[in-house]
C-alpha cells in the first residue's frame, strides 16, 4: 500500500507539472508562428539529445543514495558535493564547446540569429546540475520534494513564458529564457530541500561505490542515449529537411508523447523501491508488474482518445493554424 500511495502522490505532482508544461507549449504555440514554433522545439530536442548521456546521473545518484542512506546519511552529502562539482565542470565545458559549434548548428537548423542558440546553450549547461538533485531526492524517497522541483520549474517557465512571449512578444528568445530561469529557480530550490544534509559532516565514500557507479554508468547510458535519440532526433531531422513544416510536426510529436509522460511518474518511484528491496534481500519483481499495469491503463487510454479525435484536440489546444498536424498525431 505504501508503494501505491507513493506512486499516486508522485503521479499527481509530476503530472501536474507535465500539465503545466503543456500549458506552456500551448501558450507559446498560439503566440509564435508555425516556423518559430518549429525552431523552438528543434532547439529543445537538441538539448534533450545532447543531455542524454548525463541524464543517467539521476539513476546513479538515486541508486547510490538509496544504498548510502541505509548506513550513513553523512555520506550522501559527500555524494552530492562531488557530483555537483563534476556536473558543473561538464556543464561549463559543454557551453563553450557549443559556442564553438554555433556556425554548424545555425546551418543545420536554418537559424539566422545567434541569441536563441546562446540561450539554448546556457539552458543545456544548467541542465547538467538537475539530475543530481532529482536523483538524491528519489533515493531518499522524498517524493514530495522531487515533485516540488518538477512543479516549480514548470510553473516558473509558464509564468515567465506568458510574460515574455505572450505579453511582451519576445518570441523564441523569451520562450528559451523562461526555461533558463526555471532551471535557476529549481537549482536554488534543490539546495533548500537538501539543506538538512548540507549541514551534516561529510564522510568519505568507499572506493567500491565509485567502481559500482562507473560500471553502472556505461550500460545504462547507452540505453538512455538510444532512448533520447529516437525520441527527439525526428524533430531535428524535420527542421533540417522540411523547415517550414517543423512546427506542425512538433505539435503531433508533443501531443503523442503525452502517452509516455503520463505514466512516467511510476518509474521514478519504482527504481529506489526496487533498490531497497534488493538491498533487503526481498523480491522486487512485483513492482514491475504493478507499474506495467498502471502504465498500460493510463497510456492506453490517452492514445485511444488521440486516435478518435486528433483534429478536434489540436484545434482546441493549439488553434486552427496547426490543424494540418492531425494526420501526424
Amino acid at each position: 500500500m505504501k508503494f501505491i500511495k507513493n506512486n499516486i502522490s508522485t503521479l499527481l505532482l509530476i503530472n501536474t507539472a507535465s500539465g503545466i508544461n503543456y500549458l506552456f507549449q500551448v501558450a507559446v504555440a498560439r503566440k509564435l508562428s508555425v516556423e518559430d514554433f518549429g525552431i523552438f522545439n528543434s532547439l529543445n530536442a537538441l538539448v534533450a539529445i545532447l543531455s542524454a548521456p548525463f541524464s543517467i546521473v539521476t539513476l546513479i545518484c538515486s541508486r547510490s543514495t538509496a544504498q548510502l542512506s541505509s548506513n550513513s546519511i553523512s555520506c550522501v552529502k559527500t555524494l552530492i558535493i562531488t557530483a555537483l562539482k563534476v556536473m558543473l565542470f561538464l556543464g561549463i565545458s559543454a557551453f563553450f564547446l557549443g559556442v564553438m559549434a554555433m556556425p554548424i548548428l545555425k546551418q543545420y537548423l536554418h537559424i539566422q540569429f545567434n541569441l536563441p542558440i546562446i540561450l539554448m546553450l546556457i539552458y543545456w549547461g544548467l541542465s547538467f546540475l538537475m539530475p543530481v538533485f532529482n536523483g538524491v531526492l528519489q533515493g531518499l524517497k522524498r517524493f514530495e520534494g522531487f515533485g516540488l522541483i518538477c512543479g516549480s520549474y514548470s510553473l516558473t517557465r509558464l509564468l515567465l513564458g506568458l510574460l515574455w512571449v505572450v505579453v511582451l512578444g519576445w518570441g523564441v528568445n523569451g520562450a528559451i529564457l523562461a526555461e533558463v530561469t526555471g532551471y535557476i529557480v529549481t537549482i536554488f530550490l534543490g539546495f533548500w530541500l537538501l539543506r538538512d544534509l548540507m549541514k551534516t559532516i561529510p564522510e568519505p565514500l568507499e572506493e567500491n561505490l565509485w567502481k559500482e557507479m562507473r560500471s553502472f554508468f556505461f550500460p545504462a547510458s547507452i540505453f538512455t542515449i538510444v532512448s533520447f535519440l529516437f525520441g527527439n532526433i525526428d524533430i531535428l531531422m524535420v527542421r533540417h529537411y522540411c523547415p517550414n513544416e517543423a512546427g506542425l510536426y512538433a505539435i503531433g510529436s508533443i501531443l503523442g508523447k503525452v502517452c509516455l509522460f503520463i505514466p512516467s511518474a511510476f518509474n521514478y518511484v519504482l527504481f529506489p523501491e526496487a533498490v531497497l528491496a534488493n538491498e533487503s534481500g526481498k523480491d522486487g519483481g512485483r513492482f514491475l508488474w504493478i507499474v506495467l499495469g498502471l502504465t498500460l491503463l493510463f497510456a492506453g487510454s490517452t492514445a485511444l482518445i488521440f486516435c478518435m479525435w486528433p483534429s478536434e484536440i489540436i484545434s482546441l489546444f493549439f488553434g486552427i493554424k496547426y490543424q494540418q498536424a492531425a494526420p501526424i498525431l
